[in-house]
Formats: structure tokens, C-alpha cells, sequence
């Protein structure tokens, strides 16, 4: 059961055995023990997205994302590298942005469709290498644990219709098969967005899906919060790791 009491100076969620509070003049969104609301008037609260339409979503999602990461893996087989030119290039930054800001849009109103409003849109490197946009919801915090995988998993799905569509419209003849290669690329490029690490949409998901929180402080977090952290953290030692040589190989080919 989940349960909110909200009054003028706090909102607190009792979801499970923690309490998610936010001070409502700081903006600041705390965890605390069920011990430090025991005396307070909490009322049972109810999601957004009723159980019925939540399943639907759910199953949909899922199969949206495996089909558009399949159909991306098919595409990426059938396309000839050697043919491809600075204009199909040009398509997939092009492509892949409008995709980006559909992804976040969708983030942003579904967020908005829940009664709260995003903390800030824009430009971050997660885990100090690796690009992202975003649209920062710390009030996600506060929604019953199904409108938290709604909002969470939304871009991806938005992304994964598109990429479904535009396949359709590939196999109907009505593009041209230069197309195949873009939307085989960021099929493909999101579906890395669904592996829970790097504090991806799919880590946020999956923590949603099996009921745990991410806590600030490394040791309070579960086991597996602690090991997607820890790998998380691998794959960005070994991906700078990784550019550092790139950049050494060109340097030394060009006699720099």
C-alpha cells in the first residue's frame, strides 16, 4: 500500500519500507526511515495510470523495445558500409536529433500529464565522459511506483514506435532504402539507453520493476544498486581508456 501525507512546508510518500520526503520551500527531496513519519495522518494514495492501462503498457513496452532493437540488429546486416556517403551521414545527426527531442518531450509531458513539473532540461556527461541530454524529474520520487515506469520508460517507447513505423514505411516502398541505415543505427543506439547502467532510462526502469531505490550515499544502496554503480563506473574507466588510445593511435599514424 502505498500512502502520501502532504501539508504546507512537506509532501511525503510512504511507499514500502521508506518514506521519500520533500521539503517544500527547498525543493529538497530526502529519504527517511518509516520511523521518522510513525505519528503523522498518512491517506492510501492511488497511481495515475490505473492497473488495467499499466499492464498494457507494460506488455506493449516491452514489445515495442525487443522489435525495434530487433529490427535494428536486421537492418545493421543488410546495410553495405561501403556504399554509405557524407549525406547518409548528414541524415543520421539530423534524424537522430529529432529523435532525441521527442525522447526528452516525451519525458517532459507525460511528466507534466502526472501533475509535476521537470527541475531543469538540458546538457550533462554522465559519469563525467559520456554525453546526454536530459529533463531532470526529482519529483518522479514522489509517484506510485507505476507512474515512475511510465515516466521513466516513456522516451524509449516513443523512440521504439518511430523506429517501428519508419521500418513499416521501408518495407512499404514509400522511403528510400538509403533510409534503412539511419534507422538501423539508432535503433540499435537506443537500445543501449534500455541496459541498466550508466543511469540510463533502462536502470531507472529496472529499479522501478523491482521495487528499489537509488540512494545518495553509495553504502546505503542495495547489492544491486551497488554493483550496476560499480560496472557502471568500469565501462566508463574502460570507454575513456578506449578514446585515450584512439587518439594516441591517430597522433602516432600522423606523426604528431
Amino acid at each position: 500500500m502505498t500512502q502520501r501525507y502532504k501539508n504546507d512546508s512537506f509532501e511525503i510518500l510512504k511507499e514500502g519500507n521508506v518514506l521519500v520526503i520533500k521539503d517544500l520551500s527547498t525543493k529538497r527531496i530526502v529519504q527517511a526511515p518509516l520511523s521518522a513519519g510513525k505519528n503523522l495522518p498518512f491517506t492510501e494514495t492511488s497511481p495515475i495510470v490505473s492497473k488495467p492501462v499499466f499492464t498494457v503498457y507494460l506488455l506493449l513496452s516491452i514489445s515495442l523495445i525487443v522489435s525495434s532493437t530487433a529490427l535494428g540488429i536486421w537492418g545493421a546486416h543488410q546495410v553495405d558500409l561501403s556504399q554509405l556517403g557524407w549525406h547518409n551521414f548528414a541524415i543520421l545527426i539530423g534524424y537522430a536529433s529529432c529523435q532525441i527531442a521527442i525522447h526528452e518531450a516525451g519525458h517532459y509531458a507525460v511528466f507534466r500529464l502526472m501533475g509535476r513539473s521537470p527541475d531543469k532540461v538540458g546538457f550533462k556527461l554522465n559519469y563525467g565522459v559520456f554525453p546526454a541530454f536530459y529533463v531532470r524529474m526529482n519529483d518522479s520520487h514522489l509517484l506510485v511506483r507505476t507512474d515512475r515506469y511510465v515516466v521513466h520508460s516513456i522516451g524509449i517507447v516513443t523512440n521504439a514506435i518511430i523506429t517501428v513505423i519508419a521500418f513499416g514505411m521501408l518495407w512499404a516502398d514509400l522511403l528510400e532504402r538509403d533510409w534503412l541505415f539511419v534507422f538501423s543505427w539508432y535503433a540499435i543506439a537506443m537500445a543501449y539507453n534500455c541496459i541498466p547502467i550508466l543511469n540510463s532510462d533502462g536502470f531507472k526502469s529496472l529499479l522501478v520493476l523491482v521495487n528499489q531505490r537509488e540512494a545518495k550515499s553509495f553504502k546505503d544502496n542495495s547489492l544491486l544498486v551497488r554493483a550496476i554503480i560499480i560496472i557502471s563506473y568500469g565501462v566508463a574507466v574502460i570507454y575513456t581508456a578506449r578514446i585515450i588510445w584512439l587518439i594516441c593511435d591517430i597522433l602516432t599514424e600522423a606523426h604528431i
